[in-house]
């Protein structure tokens, strides 16, 4: 029970973290020698911890966080990697997780 359980928390994340994320990393941003600013990594970690608060108010997780790699290849392969860890509600353990956002062209 607790491995459907982890695995629907998990998804639920992932659905939730690529519905807010997607439109936003549609939209230009600024790179620096190829590489996404500080300030704009800050921004995108803002915006998944933003929906954790949320999930979490609304019961369906603990509490959540999400940070983005500022080292992703957004030149080349045009992949933006988020790692997050969230914790389940009613229980102690962490569950981590990676999304990679990819805009299409």
């Amino acid at each position: 029970q607790h491995t459907i359980y982890f695995s629907h928390t998990i998804d639920q994340c992932v659905r939730s973290l690529r519905l807010i994320s997607l439109p936003e990393i549609k939209k230009p941003v600024p790179l620096e020698s190829g590489l996404l600013p500080v300030d704009m990594v800050e921004y995108y970690n803002a915006i998944g911890d933003a929906e954790f608060k949320r999930m979490a108010a609304a019961g369906l997780i603990s509490e959540g966080r999400t940070t983005v790699d500022p080292n992703s290849d957004l030149i080349g392969n045009k992949i933006l990697d988020v790692q997050f860890t969230v914790v389940p509600t009613g229980t102690i353990n962490e569950l981590v997780g990676t999304i990679n956002l990819k805009t299409s062209i």
